[in-house]
């Protein structure tokens, strides 16, 4: 085996010695990549069918769901609001706080198995069926795009400045897909006011609208198919998450090879001036000079070749170079042998030129490939214009096709429902036992506890209390435990208007003889009169049970003066 050896870069070559070529990979690094490194575009011809028909639908419904979600209220709320700034997250009438992280995360997870799910049973539908990347690329821009410079394998149009129209026509779609993308995280109300001000009064979100709308410029006007096969990591995910019994877009070789067109075999004259093994009959001619050449049938060669070469009936002129074997001319035969039979693949490429990607699905299953069924829809065309069953290209997975066996029950697909079960269980007891109101008791900083000029023993606590409903309430905090405790806040009960939290700081008094080992727990109880009722365990510090009786009375040291803070959360 022979080795190329490269100078290192920057050195010179020997004089006469020309630079050395760089090796050229076997196949298409990147299905938007030329060999010479350039950019490929791609512009996929549009195959109508059952698929196609199907996606379309689907596509213009989630458009509509898409631009109408942030107008719509649930409970005199948005369906879903992500407000960053504030914290607060609105999913269908329910709105998620910070101390909702539990949930959040459940529904995260949830969220991920589900796809896990879908992806092991349907393979990649959501690229090709839901993304909004494929919805609004193939619905909204690419039809665009055809009605102006026409559509690919048909005469391109004549329009003046059609190329300006164009993104003209992508930046306007762009600024309200921006605008209604910025309504899931202000809100529909929000941002009809700012529209109607001057972005000078509300410079961040208008800065933030104008780069998502420059975002996705770029994104449909340049970089399109690109976000599939090289930004986005799904793709490559799909090795992890599928199996050989997933629902994949896959192209039948035992049905389809060998490919081509229609028609008879023609010979091929080998030379036989090579070593070589035994000919059997039918593969060897004579030709005029006494010396014999192989005959090899193949359908790429053309019916009668040049003057000089074979003649295609295993004849052979004079100029063949095979005179390795030296038999009698009489004594053989030249009979070309029958060609395997072909498959139903005549090798029209029209599922590659279909193909949003750039792929070539027989080449088998590919990163790329999003599962748009675009090649079944060319492919099951051109097999009704053969009139041959359907089917070459289709939704299947590699078992169905190879060893004609799918296998439906397998551990992922067992798994993976059990796993989504058990999280929407948890999720689903979290919401419905969920209280109206949030109540902490926090321990104050400073001393552990003191002891009252009446010999009580004190410990200064910080109570936190969140209104997440949508009236104002009043609430009262009461105290119990042994030795009949007592609690004194500034203001109880407590009015705390609906979305705001408010800290009070408060003081326990307790009977020291109660205290056992320097502890005591007690429960405090947070209720607003209409049901609600919140208790909390808290541990109270006081002297050990031997010193009690000989604790000395001390004047009590005056709470630090803590103002009451009052925030705005979300509304629940």
């Amino acid at each position: 085996m022979s080795t190329i050896s490269t100078p290192p870069p920057g050195a010179p070559h020997a004089p006469g010695q020309t630079a050395p070529h760089l090796l050229q990979p076997e196949k298409r690094v990147l299905s938007t990549l030329n060999t010479d490194g350039s950019r490929r575009w791609i512009r996929p011809r549009l195959a109508p069918g059952r698929f196609l028909s199907a996606r379309r639908a689907v596509g213009y419904a989630l458009i509509a769901v898409f631009v109408s979600l942030p107008w719509l209220k649930i409970n005199d709320k948005p369906v879903i609001l992500l407000d960053i700034l504030r914290r607060e997250f609105t999913l269908f009438g329910r709105t998620f706080l910070p101390t909702d992280s539990l949930m959040l995360a459940l529904l995260m997870v949830s969220l991920f198995v589900a796809v896990f799910f879908v992806t092991a049973l349907l393979g990649r539908v959501w690229c090709g069926w839901g993304c909004p990347q494929t919805v609004y690329m193939e619905f909204v821009f690419r039809p665009i795009e055809r009605l102006l410079t026409g559509a690919p394998g048909h005469p391109p149009r004549r329009i003046p400045a059609a190329r300006a129209i164009k993104f003209a026509v992508y930046l306007v779609l762009c600024f309200a897909l921006a605008n209604t993308f910025l309504a899931y995280f202000v809100g529909a109300d929000s941002l009809v006011q700012w529209v109607q001000r001057s972005p000078i009064e509300h410079p961040l979100p208008f800065l933030v609208m104008a780069f998502v709308t420059a975002l996705m410029m770029f994104d449909f006007a340049f970089f399109r198919e690109q976000l599939c096969l090289i930004a986005c990591p799904y793709g490559r995910f799909q090795s992890v998450m599928l199996d050989r019994d997933s629902l994949i877009v896959i192209y039948d070789r035992l049905r389809g090879e060998p490919r081509g067109k229609a028609g008879r075999a023609k010979a091929a004259c080998v030379p036989a001036s090579a070593p070589a093994p035994a000919t059997p009959a039918g593969l060897v001619a004579a030709d005029s000079a006494g010396g014999l050449q192989l005959c090899l049938p193949t359908l790429d060669q053309p019916a009668v070749p040049s003057a000089g070469g074979c003649k295609g009936n295993g004849a052979c002129s004079g100029n063949c170079r095979s005179k390795a074997i030296a038999q009698p001319p009489a004594a053989i035969s030249a009979t070309p042998a029958t060609p395997p039979a072909k498959g139903d693949c005549i090798d029209c490429t029209m599922c590659t030129q279909v193909c949003p990607t750039g792929i070539d699905i027989r080449d088998g299953l590919q990163l790329e490939c999003i599962g748009c069924a675009q090649c079944i829809d060319a492919c099951d065309s051109v097999m009704d214009k053969l009139g041959k069953p359907r089917g070459l290209i289709r939704y299947s997975s590699q078992n169905a096709v190879e060893r004609h066996r799918r296998r439906f029950l397998r551990p992922r697909v067992l798994i993976y429902p059990v796993i989504l079960t058990v999280l929407l269980s948890v999720l689903a007891t979290l919401l419905l036992t969920a209280k109206t109101a949030d109540f902490a008791v926090l321990r104050f900083r400073g001393m552990p506890f003191n002891t009252t000029a009446a010999g009580e023993i004190s410990n200064q606590i910080t109570l936190k209390v969140t209104n997440r409903s949508d009236q104002p309430h009043l609430y009262a905090v009461s105290i119990t435990g042994p030795g009949s405790p007592r609690i004194q806040v500034e203001s109880n009960p407590i009015l705390i208007k609906p979305g705001e939290m408010k800290t009070q700081p408060a003081l326990v008094l307790i009977d020291p003889a109660v205290f056992k080992m320097g502890i005591c727990d007690v429960n405090l109880t947070l209720t607003d009169g209409d049901g609600l009722q919140i208790t909390r365990s808290y541990r109270l510090l006081g002297p050990s049970s031997r010193n009690a009786e000989h604790a000395k009375p001390q004047t009590s040291a005056p709470a630090p003066a803590v103002n009451e803070e009052t925030r705005h959360v979300p509304h629940a």
